[in-house]
């Protein structure tokens, strides 16, 4: 099944939660045991504890994650340690950790559940399309899956030296049989300005709405 142009889908939502703040702001995840926390980054860390809130109380889930950086500041890191006059090099747990899919995959581990899970990176639309991901799989196959969705500020380096205001962000929706449902449309024809795709997420998921970029639209809407 796939969303053709203009074309709609009607998806359950079961439930949902935004956080956003800065790394000195970060929420609390007592479901995830300290000696695991502490291989989060403040990006993890915000996902995943948006997440048990949107979660709590589920059994055994299927995840999308979606990051258009995902752990970035963790690669960059690992690109300094080559550095000939670092004499330790590369650490192995952050080269394992700096993948897309660590994070859903400490999730899965601390939630002792051997769900399926798939991370997804698409640009300044990484979070709609997790999304559409998620939204598939439930309506195909009738089973709740969680979408976790979080960005972070890119290290200065590829900022050229300028500040970046945004927060971390981190988004979880809960999708699956039983929830409101809501129509979720993809087109190439805009429909208005741009703007940060995961709190204009949050925003359609409160009272409908959608988001644009470079003549591609997104649009979430209660279904009536």
């Amino acid at each position: 099944m796939s969303l053709k142009l203009a074309q709609s889908l009607v998806i359950p939502v079961r439930n949902w939660y935004y956080w956003e703040g800065l790394p000195t702001e970060l929420p609390e995840l007592k479901s995830v045991d300290p000696l695991l926390r502490r291989r989060l980054s403040p990006l993890g860390r915000a996902a995943l504890a948006a997440a048990d809130v949107c979660a709590q109380g589920m059994g055994p889930l299927r995840v999308v994650y979606a990051s258009q950086h995902g752990e970035l500041a963790r690669t960059l890191g690992l690109m300094e340690s080559l550095r000939p006059e670092d004499p330790d090099g590369p650490s192995p747990t952050s080269f394992a950790l700096s993948v897309l899919n660590s994070t859903p995959g400490i999730y899965s581990i601390a939630r002792k559940d051997t769900s399926p899970a798939v991370a997804v990176s698409a640009g300044t639309e990484s979070c709609w399309c997790g999304l559409l991901e998620a939204a598939v799989t439930t309506v195909e196959e009738g089973v709740p899956v969680l979408l976790i969705a979080a960005d972070a500020p890119v290290p200065a380096i590829f900022r050229q030296g300028s500040p970046d205001p945004s927060p971390i962000r981190a988004l979880a929706v809960l999708l699956g049989p039983g929830g409101p449902l809501h129509e979720l449309t993809f087109s190439e024809a805009a429909f208005g300005g741009e703007g940060d795709a995961l709190p204009a997420l949050a925003a359609a998921l409160r009272v409908g709405g959608g988001w644009a970029r470079s003549g591609r639209a997104w649009r979430l809407n209660p279904h009536v």
